[in-house]
């Protein structure tokens, strides 16, 4: 297992999270600062148990992500189920199924519309 590149899997998953280090930080209990010494290595050389279990819990990622030995996009830039679920709300939305971003209509136009 590669203790070293840890932080850089845990900055990569939270990067394609669409987080800060802060928010990252703040999910965690933690500071901003310690979200940028756990990316660059710094914070420990072997990180606890309990700290990429709660890392994986937060990105969504199973543990085995963050523990991984291969490069992170080995497997290329395919989207995750996190990202999938995103992808799939956001086109169920009414304004953009229908193209309006009308906040005034109360009612959604009917489907055979």
């Amino acid at each position: 297992m590669d203790t070293n590149g840890i932080g850089r899997r845990i900055a990569y998953w939270r990067e394609r999270r669409r987080m800060t280090q802060s928010d990252f930080g703040a999910l965690m209990g933690q500071s901003r600062r310690w979200v940028q010494a756990l990316e660059g290595g710094q914070r420990q050389s072997d990180p606890r148990l309990s700290v990429l279990e709660g890392a994986a819990r937060v990105l969504s990622v199973r543990l085995e992500e963050l523990l991984s030995d291969e490069p992170v996009g080995a497997a290329g830039e395919c989207m995750d189920a996190v990202e999938l679920s995103a992808i799939r709300s956001t086109l169920q939305r009414h304004d953009v199924i229908t193209g309006t971003c009308d906040e005034a209509a109360v009612e959604p136009v009917a489907v055979e519309a």
